[in-house]
């Protein structure tokens, strides 16, 4: 089946985080006098930086060690932003394997960036803006556009050096926080100290560091101590090396953070502090904990933000994070469990021939592929009272296992986002199990679209019913594509119509970033929000979540109100919202990251069910309007369910970015407790499978 409409040529645009900077470029601006500006108001209103570092080794927690600090200072009333800049040359983690750098995390605005941007937002509870992830290849791309411009341009044929010209743009992009309204600007060097495509970032630091009064910069070095068993002892030499390959680079820490496995005794600080040339109370202790939101208790026992604060000279005002103890006091304590099945595409690195050969490694990286969704799960087993043991599954391993015996200890099963055909047959067949047993399911993005074409084949009985993102045209026998590649759509930020080709390049250029979704009365989506909403409204003001009075965007605050152009009918979202509430439905914001859709041409099929079989039911959907003049673009559905299952529900967004440890998502908290009924139900029967 063809896709509605007609495909037309477009300009593919750049990642979301290019279009951050200059969205329509000014090429008689300076990047050096911009600077200048920015330096000059940082001044003026007396701005905080702290800028963290890692050493000795990767992956030690700065994103989590920086989040908790930054909530810290936010629990004493300051205004904090939190800025990733990472060394490696991608534009942006769009288009990154999640294997190897984690999952994807996706902004408001439309950013596809860093995983760490989710520990921000999770621990500062906030919506951080589209210019708070930057990489190598940002800079590098930005600065070789500039030079392209020639004589006409802002170097003016001048020959282009890492410095100053790469070390100006990296200036620049963190001197751009100061427009953010924030007190404290954190900014994170991604990789380790000593890496050479960090230099760049420390040499900009460094810069910064002279260029802004002395008390108003702060760096912060976390690096790891690593444990002798055989002599007992915790050794330092590590971290002196990493000290001084910092100070090799010009910049000297004023706090360090010393991450281990054991007890960092006070004579091992002292040491640290003695051949690092730090004071004694700089050093702190990050200790490998049970949760990642024990952190900001851990530091708040050891004083860190207040030395933060006599540091910078700021105020060490009185603060209260008992909400957070609380929650993590309930997450340790619980002792009812339910189990979920996370069936993707991401789970391990096995080799096909360790399949072939049946040898199972233990999965390492599933954790990271899936973070937010592991971290949703979680916040929603708390409110339940439940700890969620998750089961994580390679799609592909289902080739080799039996379904019913993996499956059958799991009180619910979630398909998660993915791209591509690898494993899908295998995914449908997981899904055919929820389906027919009953078990709760819920799919996520690509875990929708599976659901889709599992019922088309299963229950409207086409067996060639498919993706268009699988199916080969020049190969395949012509099937039906209830799942199709979106060649337009309205873009609510720009108020214009995107169009995109099949050959697009594909950094950047998908659905990205919040989009309003209208839920229809009746439904389980609409019944899971409104619940939550009405719990958040018993709770307190600052529980109230996802049934927002204002959307909740970060840079450009009222720019769904402004967006729609003159073509549109109506204007304004504030019309389509008006409409929506006069027919009882609900208006929800939620974030998006994908090129294929559920085919208009097949929403009839699915929500009329064959001769009294379960049937689909579209409970959520995009804004409808019509654009003077032009096509528009084709119907969005955004939810789906069916009627008659006890909980199997899909949605096309992202919920799991929006999850926060305090204020789980209403569709997390719906299913989780679906999970839970089907696992009491079971043991009151006295089953142990299904």
């Amino acid at each position: 089946m063809s896709q509605p409409g007609k495909d037309r040529d477009a300009k593919v645009q750049p990642a979301a985080g290019w279009r951050s900077i200059h969205e329509s470029p000014d090429h008689s601006k300076n990047i050096r006098s911009e600077n200048i500006s920015y330096l000059k108001n940082a001044e003026r209103h007396d701005l905080k930086f702290i800028f963290i570092t890692g050493g000795v080794i990767s992956s030690l927690g700065k994103g989590v060690a920086g989040a908790s600090l930054g909530a810290l200072l936010k629990g004493m009333g300051y205004a904090v932003s939190m800025q990733k800049l990472d060394p490696y040359l991608n534009t942006d983690a769009g288009t990154m394997n999640p294997l190897q750098h984690g999952e994807v995390y996706v902004t408001d605005d439309g950013a596809e960036t860093d995983m760490d941007l989710g520990h921000y937002e999770r621990l500062l509870d906030t919506h951080l803006p589209v210019n708070s992830c930057f990489t190598s290849g940002f800079i590098y791309s930005r600065v070789i556009e500039t030079e392209r411009q020639g004589s006409a341009g802002e170097y003016r044929g001048k020959t282009i050096q890492i410095v100053p010209h790469v070390t100006d743009m990296i200036k620049h992009v963190i001197l751009r926080q100061t427009i953010s309204g924030a007190k404290v600007i954190m900014v994170e060097i991604g990789g380790t100290v000593g890496d050479i495509e960090g230099l760049p970032f420390c040499e900009a630091v460094h810069e910064l560091r002279n260029e802004l009064p002395p008390r108003n910069t702060l760096s912060i070095h976390l690096t790891y101590l690593p444990y002798l068993r055989i002599s007992g002892e915790t050794k330092t030499k590590p971290t002196q090396h990493s000290v001084k390959e910092l100070r090799a680079v010009g910049l000297r820490p004023d706090i360090i953070i010393c991450r281990s496995d054991e007890d960092v005794t006070e004579d091992t600080r002292y040491k640290i502090a003695k051949t690092c040339g730090v004071a004694f109370d700089s050093i702190f202790v990050s200790k490998n904990l049970d949760y990642v939101y024990m952190l900001p208790e851990h530091f708040k026992e050891q004083r860190l933000v207040e030395k933060v604060c006599e540091l910078l000279s700021l105020e060490a005002k009185p603060f209260d994070i008992g909400p957070m103890i609380r929650f993590t006091s309930n997450l340790a304590a619980l002792k009812k469990e339910v189990r979920i099945a996370v069936v993707g595409k991401y789970v391990d690195q096995e080799s096909p021939k360790d399949r072939q050969e049946g040898v199972k490694k233990k999965p390492i990286t599933y954790y990271e592929s899936y973070k937010s969704v592991i971290e949703a799960l979680s916040h929603a087993g708390v409110r339940h009272g439940r700890r969620v043991d998750i089961c994580p599954l390679e799609a592909d391993d289902f080739k080799f296992l039996d379904i019913a015996e993996e499956l059958s200890s799991c009180d619910g099963i979630l398909v998660p986002g993915g791209f591509g055909d690898r494993g899908y047959e295998q995914m449908l067949a997981v899904i055919r199990y929820a389906r027919e047993g009953g078990k709760p399911f819920f799919g996520i993005c690509f875990g929708l679209q599976l659901a889709i074409v599992e019922y088309a084949r299963n229950v409207l009985g086409l067996p060639h019913a498919s993706s268009e993102e699988f199916r080969n045209p020049l190969s395949d026998p012509p099937g039906e594509d209830f799942i199709y590649f979106m060649s337009s759509w309205y873009n609510y930020r720009t108020g214009t119509i995107d169009y995109r080709k099949r050959d697009s390049s594909i950094g950047g250029t998908m659905r990205l970033g919040l989009q309003p979704c209208f839920l229809n009365p009746g439904t389980r989506a609409y019944s899971a929000y409104r619940g939550a909403y009405d719990e958040g409204l018993r709770r307190g003001a600052e529980n109230r979540s996802y049934v927002y009075d204002e959307v909740p965007l970060t840079e450009s605050i009222n720019v769904y109100r402004t967006a729609f152009s003159q073509d549109i009918d109506p204007k304004t979202l504030a019309d389509l919202e008006r409409d929506a509430r006069e027919k009882g439905l609900l208006t929800v914001y939620e974030r998006h990251r994908h090129r294929y859709e559920i085919n208009p041409a097949f929403h009839a099929v699915l929500t009329l069910g064959p001769g009294g079989a379960d049937r689909f039911v579209i409970s959520g959907e995009a804004p409808k309007f019509t654009v003077k003049g032009q096509n528009t673009p084709p119907h969005i559905v955004e939810v789906m369910e069916l009627e008659k299952h006890p909980w199997f529900l899909g949605c096309q967004f992202h919920p799991e970015f929006l999850s926060r440890p305090l204020r789980p998502h209403p569709l997390f908290l719906d299913f989780v407790k679906a999970a839970s009924d089907f696992k009491d139900r079971r043991k009151s029967k006295g089953q142990h499978g299904s």
